[in-house]
């Protein structure tokens, strides 16, 4: 009689093709797929939080073009968590998207903490460490250049 173990064994190209992760069988493709896109959100919203520490500098009296940088970048930030939640087979309820809008710096990390553990928690210090320094560098970077332009002086005295 044959084993039963072996009548269902898939052949060794699948079995290389697969990992299994918290359960779930994800493709190399789509786990490579899934780190690209984080990495495009990340690179957009540390773009983003460039141009916001600059445009501050540059653009000091027009609080409206702040208020469209930080509308940007909690629209990114949520779309992030919406992703990052379906890559992991989890779901966001609807309802919270304006929660994670809203509140996303405290959101976030509770994101990250209920998804991915502590784990998680250290990545949203990580970024948000990194994302302090991106900001400040970007502001003294604009302050500098708009000083050794000789023009600082119009943009803060007008």
């Amino acid at each position: 009689m044959e084993n039963p173990s072996r009548q269902h064994r898939l052949p060794p190209s699948f079995v290389w093709e697969l990992i299994v992760v918290s359960g779930n069988a994800v493709s190399l493709d789509a786990q490579a797929a899934s780190r690209r896109s984080r990495f495009k959100y990340a690179t957009g919203v540390y773009a983003l939080a460039a141009c916001w520490g600059g445009l501050q500098i540059a653009f000091p009296h027009f609080r409206a073009l702040r208020m469209v940088m930080a509308i940007s970048i909690a629209s990114l930030v949520t779309l992030w968590a919406v992703f990052d939640a379906r890559s992991k087979n989890r779901s966001i309820a609807h309802g919270l998207y304006v929660v994670y809008f809203l509140l996303w710096p405290i959101v976030v990390p509770l994101h990250l903490l209920a998804f991915s553990g502590w784990r998680g928690l250290l990545i949203a210090l990580m970024h948000a460490v990194l994302l302090a320094f991106t900001v400040n560098g970007s502001k003294y970077a604009t302050l500098y250049s708009l000083h050794f332009a000789g023009l600082l002086d119009d943009v803060f005295y007008q």
